[in-house]
């Protein structure tokens, strides 16, 4: 186990406490944003202080601790409709609650668990949208296009204004379509998603690979968001793919993180608009 665990380690242990406290940062004001979004400003405002609680490395596995209830009996009460990433987000605050992160071996299991976490949503992601047989010829993005209405900027710039109007001309019961888009990028785009998820989860095992890796999985889940908009699951892959580096990359970008989430906060809270690309 400690081998298999070992192909995620890198030498950072000049980082690890840094790396440690501004993700356990990011990962509690996504959450709390998160909550935020489905009108539970109480979960919302105990998870803020969490994650202020947790700045101070004494209070960091209580804070997380307190979060970890918070989410656990919301979703004891809203089971099943839970999202898929707030089950990530119970299992990296389980991880918090696990570990001492005052010694340097515990840090280092944290964040090899963390990277093998991301390689395998990759990959698992990238299974399930073959497995499902979809995406070859971009049937499931088309009926994306047609029913979901946060998508539909990013459709009205990949696909033709005809083909969108027939889309969502049609009706949300069985036998509507068909949901077919005869455009060969977009048939590429759709083989694409589930290609690159594969192949990412697959390059992230090899550390030679890591920051060529880390580079496209970035670029990859900027596409996924343009099109899907799920920011907060957006925000907090791309804060994991940057425990794969050696420097702290979260820390050095968190005022761009606590802006946005902040700017998200307020579109939930309907203090702004929401972003519209066209």
């Amino acid at each position: 186990m400690e081998r298999l665990l070992g192909l995620m380690s890198i030498d950072d242990r000049d980082t690890r406490g840094s790396k440690l406290a501004s993700f356990h940062l990011i990962l509690l004001l996504t959450i709390a944003v998160h909550q935020l979004g489905n009108d539970r400003p109480l979960q919302a405002a105990i998870l803020l202080m969490c994650a202020l609680a947790g700045l101070d490395r004494r209070f960091r596995r209580g804070s997380s601790g307190v979060a970890l209830i918070v989410l656990l009996v919301r979703h004891v009460i809203t089971f099943p409709r839970v999202s898929n990433h707030s089950y990530l987000e119970v299992v990296l605050l389980t991880l918090y609650c696990w570990i001492d992160d005052s010694r340097d071996d515990e840090q280092d299991l944290f964040l090899q668990a963390c990277r093998w976490l991301t390689a395998l949503i990759f990959f698992y992601t990238g299974v399930q949208k073959l497995w499902y047989g979809q995406y070859f010829n971009g049937r499931y993005l088309a009926y994306l296009a047609a029913v979901a209405p946060k998508t539909g900027t990013a459709f009205e710039l990949l696909v033709r204004p005809e083909e969108l109007a027939r889309l969502m001309g049609y009706k949300r019961e069985v036998g509507s379509g068909p949901f077919l888009i005869d455009s060969t990028f977009f048939k590429l785009l759709s083989n694409g998603a589930w290609l690159s998820e594969i192949g990412l989860g697959v390059a992230l095992l090899f550390r030679k690979l890591w920051p060529l890796a880390v580079a496209c999985a970035i670029f990859t889940m900027l596409v996924i968001e343009f099109i899907a908009r799920e920011f907060i699951f957006g925000v907090l892959m791309v804060s994991m793919l940057f425990l794969f580096t050696k420097r702290d990359f979260n820390r050095r970008l968190l005022p761009g993180y606590v802006l946005f989430l902040a700017y998200l906060a307020a579109v939930k809270l309907g203090w702004v608009p929401l972003l519209h690309w066209v």
